[in-house]
């Protein structure tokens, strides 16, 4: 299994299409979990923002190493699919929950917010077959009350 590495959610009031992303953080992942045992790269593309969604909530850079990041991920997810399809369940431990806001105007990542946000950090726990755990803090990018991730694990 991949270990997962971390990611940035936002909180905004950002309009999405209500077939990306998830409810909440874990679900996020679960998502892209299942697209992966269905090789089904689109599916776990929409659980990724694309350039546009965050631009409706950033002002960022044309080289902005988070832009950057989204757009490389959601090209490779083709060939992460096998490792990420491993995952037997997850788990979400709120209690490592960290939030941090930003208003209008500060800097996230080398972009700026156009509005206020949260960045949330939370550990994700995934268990393999056999009973193995892994966990990893990740972060998410919430738009228009969906759970987004931002990194690729």
């Amino acid at each position: 299994m991949h270990k997962l590495i971390g990611v940035l959610m936002l909180t905004t009031i950002a309009a999405c299409s209500g077939q990306s992303g998830a409810a909440s953080p874990e679900a996020a992942v679960g998502g892209v979990v299942a697209a992966a045992r269905a090789y089904d790269a689109a599916k776990a593309a929409s659980f990724f923002p694309t350039p546009e969604a965050l631009a409706e909530v950033l002002d960022c850079p044309a080289d902005a190493p988070l832009l950057r990041r989204v757009v490389e991920l959601r090209a490779g997810l083709a060939d992460e699919l096998p490792g990420m399809g491993q995952v037997a369940f997850i788990r979400r431990e709120s209690d490592s929950d960290m939030v941090r806001s930003f208003a209008a105007g500060d800097a996230v990542d080398a972009c700026r917010a156009k509005g206020d946000l949260a960045v949330l950090r939370t550990r994700i726990v995934f268990g393999a077959a056999g009973g193995r755990e892994e966990s990893d803090m990740m972060r998410f990018i919430q738009l228009g009350g969906r759970f987004y991730l931002t990194d690729r694990w």
